[in-house]
């Protein structure tokens, strides 16, 4: 999975995977994440809090807007999980 922090990334994930991502949505505030696998390119958008390890998913989608199903939820959440600061 890739951050995608340039605005004009955001813009070319929307135009492939014809969802607008930053609709309605403040891009300071949130990270927006993408992958592909062998069901296609795939985005969702995080919001951090700032103060804690915990995000939060605010939608994923395929392209052609297609919904996720388990198996790209479960990566999702395995990367997110991945990315905390381990405790020791």
């Amino acid at each position: 999975m890739t951050v995608l922090d340039d605005w004009q990334d955001w813009i070319r994930l929307s135009d492939l995977q014809e969802h607008a991502w930053w609709t309605g949505e403040v891009v300071d505030e949130h990270s927006l994440l993408a992958w592909q696998d062998a069901d296609g390119l795939w985005g969702a958008l995080i919001k951090k809090d700032g103060l804690s390890s915990e995000s939060q998913v605010i939608r994923v989608h395929g392209e052609e807007n297609v919904l996720p199903g388990a198996k790209q939820l479960s990566d999702l959440h395995l990367w997110l999980a991945n990315s905390f600061p381990k405790s020791d």
